[in-house]
């Protein structure tokens, strides 16, 4: 209708897709949030259909959705902690995958505890590192953050981690001789590298904590 945003009149549609092509579904937009109570099909949440009428409403509207789908519920009085991991599982899915994906929570392992522990207070050296490379890079347009984040993600191969950066291997160097200088973190010492990508999930988590868009949904 007249005032509706493009991200709500996607919802909208999805919410009439939900009604039509998960019989037993119940939906309701709430801005740019759709909640939904979805029926389980034969003991399992309906995943592979939730992906699909995303992916129609996304083509169909040119838009990008993420969903969150909790664990199984069986009484109204759960449904509030269901609704709480759908939107941590839509949250951790952005920051793992991007947008247009169908995240459940019960399938996330042990991202769940950080996601839990970027809520929290809590900070180690490695969280304060990372934040010099952060601040570094917003104050002199560097991209040291990302660097380390590419890094880990090629599993410390530098060939690979250049392709991913799309960097000369020679410039990764210098990238990683400057992290260590700026930061103490050293990415050749491979004893430090899962406290590095443990520091670097609960900071990416802290960043989208804020960030309420999406599709959350709840089986029951």
């Amino acid at each position: 209708g007249p005032g509706r945003t493009e991200p709500e009149r996607a919802l909208g549609r999805l919410r009439d897709e939900l009604a039509s092509g998960l019989s037993g579904s119940v939906a309701e937009t709430h801005g740019v949030e759709l909640l939904a109570l979805l029926p389980l099909g034969d003991g399992d949440a309906p995943l592979p259909e939730l992906g699909r009428l995303l992916s129609t409403v996304e083509t169909d509207m040119n838009v990008r959705l993420l969903g969150g789908v909790s664990g199984a519920v069986a009484q109204p009085g759960e449904y509030a902690r269901a609704f709480a991991e759908a939107r941590d599982a839509r949250q951790i899915g952005k920051a793992m995958r991007g947008s247009g994906r169908v995240v459940a929570y019960d399938r996330l392992g042990a991202q769940r505890h950080l996601w839990a522990l970027a809520r929290s207070s809590a900070r180690d050296p490695f969280q304060e590192r990372l934040e010099v490379l952060r601040r570094h890079d917003a104050e002199h347009g560097s991209e040291l953050l990302d660097t380390v984040e590419g890094y880990l993600e090629e599993y410390g191969h530098r060939e690979r981690a250049s392709a991913r950066l799309r960097v000369h291997r020679n410039t990764l160097r210098k990238r990683i001789e400057r992290i260590k200088a700026l930061s103490g973190i050293d990415l050749e010492d491979s004893a430090t590298l899962f406290d590095v990508q443990t520091a670097l999930s609960i900071l990416r988590f802290r960043e989208l904590q804020q960030d309420g868009n999406g599709v959350v949904s709840s089986p029951m």
